[in-house]
């Protein structure tokens, strides 16, 4: 591990008082600073109380900066750090007497930065001179992208970082880099799947806390999903859960106790079937809730069953499953797997409105907060025309699903599989064109106000607009 101490500042010699009277202040006078060896400068404060500064680069995670120090009375503390003109604070801290650390979070890689302890406790008030270091190189093998338009006075401001999985090769079972990168494209995280595993479905955890990875083995060792598993992470790289998954091979979801939802291959040699498995968080207990190819009997239907996307809708307790091999949605009760009604191109669903807004190899279906449903569709079949979004009220009278909005058309902007929408708190979408390994924000009107484009030969995974704190993520610091 790299350390990368930094020494502090030389100041002024200390004033000497002679006498019980406070000398006359003068223009000159300086509010108190500390140095780094216990020696107080420059006026009368506190002893100094924070000493044995370091600052590490956190190992496999370069990005990241681990600062630490020895605290002789216990206070609040808050760690600030600032790098190319901005200034940012980790959160205040009440800590005991004694060693403590700090992370330094959303600094992109190969960044000079300095950064400063600062301490309030029942002794006054003490702060550390500000100390340089830098972050590691960006990963050699990551791909690189650009950012081609942003208008700060449009895109959502209440979004400043985006977890993007990407492919490290235009080959889609290689191996994968889940991303964290912000506005202007910098990428501030990066993780890289395990050899003959895939991790392109990454989501933040239902509490915010934890990032969720799929590593699948499916695309990544070609064993029909035997050695798939989800792993939860803090920020820093702690291990916080595994859980296997096996017959994993696209997405999976949290729901709000902790349960993981996923799709499950079960199909025999040229034989596409699924299950819909829950696995428990305590011990990893799996369960099957769905069976596809059984219902597909039921309902008098000659087809393969693959799922590209699970989604939970907390205000229903029901989920949704989108398959790509029959360019259809069903929906579910919980946990009883039941199917209520399904949309897409499968008999006695419903009917859209109008009969053009039809969707085709949709990706990513979720119920919006007022119950609209949202997805990522091709305009068309075949599978190579252009991307859009589509937005619905689905009209359980008239078992129609009426198109209210559309994003996208008419632009030309393809993407041959995956792609995913968000809608975010201002009303902007996020629209991800999968293996056209493109992210757009829209507005409601379809202007486009932030773009990131990759190498077309590549392709994007899950991508998900972080609502939370990048400190949610970290795990508990010492």
């Amino acid at each position: 591990m790299l350390l990368l101490s930094a020494l502090a500042c030389v100041s002024e010699p200390r004033r000497v008082v002679t006498d019980d009277t406070e000398p006359e202040p003068t223009e000159t006078d300086e509010p108190p600073v500390t140095g780094p060896v216990g020696e107080t400068l420059a006026g009368p404060v506190t002893a100094y109380a924070l000493t044995d500064l370091r600052a590490e680069r956190v190992e496999g995670q370069e990005s990241i900066l681990r600062v630490s120090w020895t605290q002789a009375s216990a206070g609040t503390v808050q760690v600030g750090f600032r790098f190319e003109g901005e200034e940012r604070q980790a959160p205040p801290r009440d800590l005991e007497v004694g060693h403590h650390e700090e992370l330094l979070l959303g600094v992109p890689y190969e960044t000079d930065l300095t950064w400063s302890v600062a301490l309030t406790g029942a002794l006054g008030a003490d702060q550390t001179p500000w100390l340089s270091s830098s972050t590691g190189d960006l990963p050699s093998t990551l791909p690189r992208h650009q950012i081609q338009a942003l208008d700060p006075d449009r895109v959502d401001d209440s979004v400043t970082w985006f977890l993007v999985a990407i492919d490290e090769e235009p080959d889609f079972g290689g191996q994968w880099w889940t991303t964290i990168m912000d506005r202007e494209g910098r990428v501030v995280w990066a993780r890289r799947s395990p050899r003959k595993r895939t991790t392109f479905y990454p989501r933040v955890s239902v509490d915010g806390d934890q990032l969720l990875l799929d590593l699948d083995s499916y695309w990544g060792d070609f064993d029909r999903g035997a050695a798939s598993q989800i792993v939860a992470l803090a920020i820093d790289g702690t291990e916080l859960g595994r859980w296997d998954a096996p017959g994993l091979h696209h997405s999976f979801t949290q729901l709000p106790d902790h349960t993981l939802l996923y799709g499950s291959y079960v199909g025999g040699p040229n034989h596409y079937d699924e299950e819909v498995v829950a696995i428990a968080p305590e011990d990893g207990q799996r369960t099957m809730v769905f069976h596809c190819g059984a219902w597909l009997e039921d309902i008098g239907v000659h087809d393969q069953c693959a799922s590209n996307t699970v989604s939970y809708d907390p205000d229903t307790s029901r989920f949704l499953v989108s398959w790509f091999s029959m360019d259809a949605v069903t929906e579910h009760a919980y946990p009883s797997g039941e199917v209520l009604r399904w949309f897409g191109d499968l008999p006695e669903a419903y009917a859209f409105e109008p009969a053009d807004t039809q969707f085709w190899y949709q990706h990513g279906p979720h119920y919006l907060p007022d119950g609209h449903l949202l997805l990522s569709t091709h305009v068309e079949p075949p599978h190579r025309s252009e991307l859009v979004v589509r937005e619905y009220v689905v009209d359980e009278a008239s078992r129609t699903l009426r198109q209210v909005a559309v994003l996208g058309k008419g632009e030309g902007v393809p993407g041959e599989q995956m792609g995913e929408a968000h809608r975010l708190s201002n009303g902007n979408t996020l629209h991800n064109f999968g293996t056209n390994a493109h992210l757009r924000e829209y507005t409601p009107d379809g202007d486009v106000v932030w773009e990131a484009d990759w190498d077309n030969d590549l392709q994007i995974g899950r991508t998900e607009p972080i609502l939370v704190d990048l400190y949610e993520l970290a795990p508990t610091r010492p």
